[in-house]
């Protein structure tokens, strides 16, 4: 994911509901409503291509 110009990596692990950061790389300050306003912008576009629904944040 590219996110101002910056790469931003990630790398994480999901069990019985869990969520665990196992490393980052890049602006690790980022987070918070700040990475899910950019996850939102990145995936908006994707999805009101395949799907008939306006979304917003």
């Amino acid at each position: 994911m590219i996110l101002a110009e910056e790469l931003l990596m990630f790398q994480f692990f999901l069990r019985k509901g869990i969520f665990r950061v196992i490393g980052t790389k890049g602006d690790t300050e980022l987070g918070g409503d700040d990475i899910d306003i950019a996850i939102f912008k990145y995936l908006k576009p994707k999805y009101s291509l395949t799907e008939d629904i306006k979304i917003s944040p």
